[in-house]
């Protein structure tokens, strides 16, 4: 008898009870026909528990067996020793123990029958899947219910026990494992006959759905041999080689024929106006499917005919095709006097080359006392070190600091210094010289990286240069390899040997010194700095276990070459003991001397050297710039916006705010990312309502029972009784709603009158010429660079000024557009014009994408040096065949060929048999960067896409960044003067006069200090939906729409100019703190908008009353502590009562939508009306500026705040996320709701902090 008994099922119990039973039977020996039991249980642990029960139970002779006990009993001669020597086994199979099981139920979904326990049961199906999915467990056991509505794209085998009974079976249960190496498992008994007919037609029906679907919708995945055969079929189109003497000079592949030929059109006239450009027209054969392109070059070219291609079965391959030709053709007739194979930038012979130096200056003050500081002092600013040689010219680059371990150095880099003519021979040794410098010197040449033949992107060369600031030939040639040299047996030590040496410890791996002083007054005898060890001789026999031989020799003193180099921000200096510090700090700080006989010495200039490491930041912070300067020049092209060549350009320096920010700990989980709905279920893997999309109520989540199976090892009495009574039990809603009907009106508080109002540089015309310039490329590289890019500066404070603009345009547009459309329909719409997803296409169409910075700068790991690349083919398959790049740290390219560029057959075998067997693309791998390819969310590009528009505003003002929306396309092709300032259309409707309605019109006008000339607008201001009688215009909601957006633009402006040093992080708190509901409706309240409402809602009113006597007690003051209390009406649906009625704040916005209305779209009075009325806001809280209410919430450590799970609330499009704190050693769980689950959060914060408040906590 074999048992298996699963956990909670009381095995041990069991076990003894049959013992007993069976005891007969049992005790008799085997060979006589007697009866063994054998237990097999699922844990190590539970074979020695059961068997010490038996043992102390029963007298019989029973034995424990578990995998780690090196015993496979599953052996037939294994089980027959076992069995004779003892009457009961308890044993774990090994085999088994990868499995981590879990179970699903179904449950029949009555909502009038125990829908606490449908509830449950489908919260914890769900909880089964997450499990799975995220690898808690490996093995679910289930009925058919998951046979719909789940996908686990993980899943790789399922095994069906009952057959199918029809094909919807069959197929829905076999399609959820969707895996590329998936199995599919059923059960059949054998003697089934009629279920394997079943199954042929199945198969059957199987094929002819395939026949007929795969390859309609999307192509076939490749084969193993597509992708052998792709390795090795490097180009479609046959490359043209020229040659001289047998030597290859050049050669034209079909990746760079297009580009050559756009060069040689753009060369055929230098005009400021003028671009030429060639002809290409488009042939398809529709019986073939095969495409054919002819190509017209311009008049100024000797090649008058028109060459046709090769038809190809792509229009691209048509259009490489076309081009080869043509470029063949040049050529021929002598028209390139230029090697064919140019495309990027790196050094051709006898061609006019651009010699661009970097010419470095210490910022930083040197320190006398300190001989190693001065010794890095003087070298950083010797004036040999690098230059850029290549084919281009490049404009202009602004100077930027780099940051090493000693301070900051200036870079200023001098384009275009010189012009110059090389022969081969020179490159050749210029390009040893580069390989050794990047693979030796700063080893980033990585091992499956080879030198680019094709000349595509990053093709440039490094020269050292000498203090003329001239190629420093005599190094190029001296040190085309690398010299360590060991030192003599016996060692002879010559001081002149290692004065500014470089010298390596055979000790030690990977460590380079400079020697900064040779000490004449210190040998190894001398006494060692601390008390450990006597002498210097002492410490390395004890330490390293070497002997010192030459006891004369001088110590070295020496200072170390940086080992951390990515020097584009300032370092953060550990403070606090040596001990603290991280390794390689400390390696840098120690002050040490080195013995000559125990080191290497590096025959390589130290000056050199040193400068090396420069090399990559300085590269990096180039290429920054020439992407965001071609941009810039793009769009002046294209815009007018700017000039084409910048007069002058500012230098980079880094933001103090974003200093600030860096250095800010968010460790403590704060989360304060716009997560929506979208974001929240694009998590789960199910969606059968059924069986996973039911909840327990959210009211009593805190009280939800033990899953009682699950937990059963662990289960008490209490726990099944809690359980009964929970389930047992109905929901009931406790509705209460306060009302109180006292009316009682106060006195309100006048505008303040202010002298001046501070004046906003975005409202300035941006007619004027001052503006003609545009932003500069520094401008530029903010924009492009994310808070992930791990910079001296980010987008975020640009974007936040960007978006709020971008709100204002929109928001106008649409205003004048749609005349009748209501506000929720104008919300709609603007939701979708400035949403992430319509920014990321409009930025994806102007290639902003590519020229984002979103990943730090990690020189020794994702910086790719000069002339250097995966092999062009290769990234063509990994990109085309979906091969996860991680594959590239498999190859090992001998360095012969990673110095010429060219592969052996050998290595190319390597490369088929390594991709052919490596995994597809899943996930980001982190690498593929050398692939060219960037993984940014849409998110990323549309933020900075809003803080290209900022930048623009800030420079061109709001006629100008308009221009940027419509080049963008996310505005259509609309008049910008016309949207700006034409009159706006008349708000009267209807017959009467507005007057009627408005006794108190004069008396608000004088008021908020405004006449309006048409008191149409007025009365649309203050009328509430529900107010019918107002026939004249429509309700205040389209302008609380427009002037939401006007206030929002003007404040940001404001706190954008004037507080400049803010944080990212601060500026949006601010903005935040002044643009909102209940700082609006407070405003409302202080100066009396509210008697001025016009509405049929007692309710309403009485809502409003409580609100207002609740200001009044406070003295209409409007500080942080009112914000993060009070709770905005869509912030919450389940208080009491509202604490901000949303009208109070809407009437705020109405006003000043319909202020800019009246007054002809006059942003300048509008803004003097909103300062009047917010200056001292404003200015409190630019002092102390109100935090989020999240924030505060995770800053209160002592209430331990912990957000749960978010939740959809079924049917509302609400989002839930509760919030557990604990106050007075209890647990109180809030319930925040919102649209998003940043709002959901932000609601259950405030809730929470209102508590605390009452709490006086």
């Amino acid at each position: 008898m074999i048992l298996y008994l699963p956990t909670g099922a009381g095995k041990t119990y069991i076990a003894v009870m049959l013992l007993k039973h069976l005891s007969r039977d049992v005790r008799k020996p085997y060979q006589e026909g007697g009866k063994r039991s054998i237990f097999v249980v699922n844990t190590v642990a539970l074979v020695e528990q059961q068997s010490t029960y038996i043992k102390r139970h029963t007298d019989l002779r029973c034995k424990g067996y578990s995998g780690d006990m090196m015993v496979d009993f599953w052996m037939e001669e294994e089980w027959i020793t076992e069995i004779e020597e003892h009457e009961t086994l308890s044993a774990h199979d090994r085999r088994y123990s990868f499995l981590q099981p879990d179970y699903v139920i179904g449950f029949q979904n009555n909502p009038y029958k125990n829908t606490r326990e449908v509830s449950c049961i489908a919260k914890w199906n769900k909880e089964v899947l997450q499990r799975l999915k995220n690898g808690s467990s490996n093995c679910i056991v289930a009925t058919d219910v998951v046979d719909e509505g789940i996908d686990i794209p993980m899943c790789t085998l399922i095994i069906r026990y009952d057959v199918p009974t029809d094909f919807r079976a069959y197929v829905q249960s076999k399609g959820r494992a969707r895996h590329n190496l998936s199995s599919y498992l059923i059960l059949v008994e054998n003697d089934d006959e009629d279920f394997l007919k079943k199954y042929h037609q199945y198969k059957d029906t199987e094929k002819k759905l395939k026949r007929i679907l795969v390859g309609k919708n999307e192509r076939p995945l490749p084969t193993q041999d597509d992708i052998v055969n792709g390795l090795y079929s490097d180009f479609d189109i046959e490359p043209y080689t020229v040659k001289c003497d047998d030597v290859v000079k050049s050669r034209l592949t079909e990746f760079t024929a297009i580009d050559l030929i756009n060069m040689y059109c753009a060369a055929l006239l230098t005009s400021k106006f003028v671009y030429l450009v060639p002809i290409w027209k488009l042939d398809k054969d529709d019986s073939k499917n095969m495409y054919r392109i002819s190509l017209k070059l311009p008049n100024l070219s000797p090649l008058k005919d028109v060459i046709y291609g090769d038809f190809m079965r792509s229009i691209d391959g048509a259009k490489r095709s076309v081009a080869m030709k043509t470029c063949i053709q040049l050529h021929k007739l002598g028209a390139l006097t230029y090697p064919i194979a140019f495309y990027g930038a790196y050094p051709q012979p006898l061609r006019s080359l651009y010699l661009h130096v970097f010419d470095c200056t210490s910022l930083y003050p040197v320190t006398g006392y300190d001989n190693r500081r001065v010794i890095f002092y003087n070298l950083l600013n010797d004036k040999s070190g690098f230059g850029i040689l290549s084919t281009k010219r490049l404009p202009k680059i602004p100077s930027f600091p780099i940051f090493m371990k000693d301070g900051e150095l200036n870079v200023d880099v001098k384009s275009n210094h010189a012009t110059i003519v090389l022969s081969q021979n020179n490159i050749e040794l210029l390009k040893r010289f580069n390989f050794l410098l990047f693979s030796e010197i700063i080893p980033v040449i990585k091992s499956f990286m080879i030198f680019d033949n094709d000349n595509l992107e990053n093709s440039f060369v490094i020269v050292p240069l000498n203090d003329k600031q001239e190629i420093n030939w005599e190094i190029v040639e001296t040190y085309q390899d690398l010299e360590r040299i060991t030192p003599n047996i016996p060692f002879h030590f010559r001081t002149s040997d290692y004065e500014l040496a470089l010298v390596a410890p055979n000790y030690r791996y990977n460590a380079v010194y400079i020697v900064t002083r040779v000490c004449d007054d210190l040998t190894p005898e001398s006494y060692f700095p601390n008390e450990d060890f006597d002498t210097y001789t002492h410490y390395y026999k004890e330490k390293h276990g070497l002997i010192i031989e030459n006891l004369q020799q001088s110590m070295l003193e020496v200072k170390p070459i940086p080992i951390k180099i990515n020097y584009i921000k300032p370092r953060k200096l550990s403070e606090g003991p040596l001990k603290n510090k991280k390794t390689d700090d400390t390696v840098e700080d120690l002050q040490e001397h080195l013995v000559p006989e125990l080191c290497y010495k590096i025959n390589f200039p130290s000056v050199y050297w040193l400068k090396a490491t420069t090399l990559p930041s300085i590269l990096h912070r180039i290429c920054q710039i020439l992407i965001a300067e071609d941009l810039r020049v793009t769009i002046a092209r294209e815009t007018k916006l700017g000039t084409l060549i910048l007069k002058e350009s500012s230098s980079l320096k880094i933001e103090e705010s974003v200093e600030r920010s860096n250095e800010e700990d968010y460790t403590n989980g704060l989360e304060l990312t716009d997560d929506s709905i979208e974001k929240t279920l694009s998590d789960e893997t199910y969606s059968d309502p059924n069986l996973f999309d039911l909840d327990c109520n959210p009211f009593m989540r805190d009280q939800e029972p033990r899953d009682l199976y699950r937990n059963i090892d662990c289960i008490q009495m209490i726990d099944i009784q809690y359980y009964n009574q929970f389930m047992s039990e109905t929901c009931e809603e406790d509705e209460s709603i306060k009302q109180n009907a006292n009316k009682n009106i106060g006195h309100y508080i006048q505008r303040s009158i202010i002298s001046s109002t501070p004046s906003l540089s975005v409202l300035t015309s941006s007619d004027k010429p001052s503006f003609s310039q545009g932003p500069n490329s520094i401008e530029i590289v903010h924009a492009l660079t994310t808070k992930l890019g791990s910079d001296m500066f980010n987008l975020e404070r640009l974007e936040t000024l960007g978006d709020s603009y971008l709100k204002f345009i929109v928001s106008l547009f649409l205003y004048h557009k749609f005349p009748t459309f209501n506000e929720g329909q104008l919300t709609a719409l603007k939701g979708k014009m400035i949403g992430n997803r319509n920014l990321y296409y409009c930025g994806n169409k102007k290639g902003i994408p590519g020229r984002i910075k979103n990943d730090a700068f990690v020189p020794m790991s994702n910086f790719i040096p000069p002339a250097y690349s995966v092999y062009h083919p290769l990234q063509k398959i990994l990109m085309d065949e979906l091969v996860a790049p991680n594959v590239l740290y498999e190859f090992l390219i001998p360095n012969m060929e990673r110095f010429t560029g060219y592969i052996s057959e050998d290595t190319l075998n390597m490369m088929k048999q390594t991709v052919s067997s490596w995994d597809k693309r899943d996930k980001q791998t982190g690498v593929e960067h050398y692939l060219g390819v960037q993984i940014l969310s849409d998110k990323t590009v549309a933020d900075s896409v809003e803080a290209l528009i900022g930048v623009y505003l800030k420079n061109n003002h709001i006629k100008g960044a308009a221009k940027l929306l419509k080049w963008f396309g996310i505005l259509p092709d609309v008049k910008i003067d016309m949207l700006l300032g034409s009159i706006s259309q008349n708000p009267v409707i209807g017959v009467g006069d507005p007057n009627y309605y408005m006794p108190w019109a004069d008396t608000l006008e004088s008021k908020i200090g405004y006449k309006f000339k048409n008191r149409a607008f007025l009365l649309q201001a203050f009328t509430h939906p529900s107010y019918t009688a107002n026939g004249i215009t429509e309700c205040y909601q389209r302008l609380e729409f427009l002037g939401d957006a006007i206030l929002d633009f003007l404040i940001t402006c404001y706190i954008y100019e004037n507080d400049v040093n803010l944080s990212p992080g601060d500026l949006t708190d601010l903005r935040s703190a002044l643009v909102n509901n209940i700082t609006f409706a407070c405003l409302s309240v202080r100066h009396g908008l509210h008697t001025a409402l016009l509405a049929y809602a007692p309710k309403l009113h009485e809502i409003i009353d409580c609100f207002v006597r609740f200001q009044e007690e406070r003295d209409y003051v409007v500080n942080d502590e009112l914000l993060y209390v009070l709770i905005e009406e869509d912030e919450c649906n389940i208080t009491e009562y509202v604490d901000v009625p949303k009208v109070l704040g809407d009437l705020f916005e109405s006003l000043i939508g319909a202020i800019y209305l009246d007054s002809g779209k006059n942003l300048t009075k509008v803004w003097e009306i909103i300062y009047s009325f917010m200056h001292k806001e404003i200015d409190e809280f630019s002092r102390n500026i109100p935090k989020q209410p999240i924030r505060v919430i995770y800053e209160n450590t002592d209430i331990c705040p912990k957000f749960l799970e978010a939740t959809l609330i079924k049917g509302t499009g609400m989002i839930m996320v509760p919030l557990k704190i604990t106050i007075a050693g209890k647990e109180k769980l809030f319930h925040g709701f919102g649209v998003n689950k940043k709002q959901a959060k932000c609601a259950a914060a405030k809730q929470a902090l209102k508590r605390l408040q009452l709490e006086k906590y």
